[in-house]
């Protein structure tokens, strides 16, 4: 996993990506954001939160479905593949429901319609950051357990293979 990048003050922040064309939009959410403790980038367009995710670690990304320049599911698709440790939660004006379980199918987090309460996108903003933390740690977890020597015992013994110290 790449480091994040340090911020304000040179205190590790959980650094947030926001994918949306309204730039007074994207100023209210960054300030909210910020008010809660995260650092919060805002960019405008689907090629803008491209190359943003590109130069940058981000522990989420908040993104709109309706960006002039691309489509909201292809880059959703793009981030959640290219950026697993990253949670994704779309944060639209489309209310479309076919679109809101393609979203979810992709592997985003949520699909959240505006007006959104702030109090209720900020609960749903740290469960997605605590679920990637959650799913990391057991990554980790996993991979340490398969190191150990008596685990790989007990998997070479179950599968036939010659037992080796």
């Amino acid at each position: 996993m790449r480091v994040s990048r340090l911020c304000s003050f040179g205190l590790m922040k959980k650094t947030i990506l926001l994918i949306d064309d309204e730039p007074r939009f994207c100023r209210s959410l960054s300030l909210l954001l910020e008010a809660e403790g995260f650092c919060v980038n805002a960019v405008h367009s689907g090629r803008k939160g491209e190359s943003a995710l590109r130069e940058t670690d981000y522990h989420g990304v908040i993104l709109d479905m309706g960006l002039p320049d691309m489509s909201g599911t292809v880059l959703a698709r793009h981030i959640v593949e290219r950026y697993p440790e990253t949670a994704v939660i779309i944060l639209t004006g489309e209310n479309d429901a076919e679109k809101g379980l393609a979203a979810f199918r992709l592997g985003v987090f949520d699909y959240l319609i505006k007006p959104c309460d702030p109090e209720h996108l900020i609960r749903i903003l740290h469960r997605a950051l605590q679920q990637k933390h959650s799913e990391r740690n057991l990554r980790d977890a996993y991979d340490i357990i398969n190191l150990s020597p008596a685990i790989a015992f007990l998997w070479r013994k179950e599968d036939g293979w010659p037992v080796e110290f």
